[in-house]
């Protein structure tokens, strides 16, 4: 099947370079999890594929820092993200903190760095 649900920005590198992947085949992608995101245009324009493509998406999970997690970042990536865009509408997206990925920013006292389960918060 031959995916048209997007124009092609001459900008966007990576759609171009993949589309060629998707004349033949539907995209059954159901899950989707990037455990550090930074909202760097790379990941942007990754992201930003499977949203306007996956028809069957049903949950994206973007681990953010902690300094990432306000309402001005969060809106951002959201419109970046074309989420109003999406092929699949009842996809869900979640911006979690809490990942085993830590700045210094995150770590404020030495006790922040014992963890129990390092993987429990993804």
């Amino acid at each position: 099947m031959l995916f048209q649900s997007f124009q092609s920005r001459p900008g966007n590198l990576w759609r171009r370079k993949h589309r060629n992947l998707l004349k033949c085949f539907d995209m059954s992608l159901k899950t989707l999890v990037l455990q550090l995101y930074r909202g760097k245009k790379s990941q942007i324009n990754f992201l930003t594929f499977f949203v306007l493509n996956a028809k069957v998406l049903e949950s994206v999970t973007l681990g953010i820092t902690t300094r990432n997690n306000n309402e001005k970042f969060l809106a951002k990536q959201r419109r970046k993200l074309e989420l109003e865009n999406r092929v699949s509408r009842d996809a869900q997206f979640h911006f979690r903190t809490g990942s085993c990925v830590r700045s210094s920013y995150d770590i404020k006292h030495i006790g922040d760095l014992d963890l129990t389960d390092p993987f429990a918060h993804m």
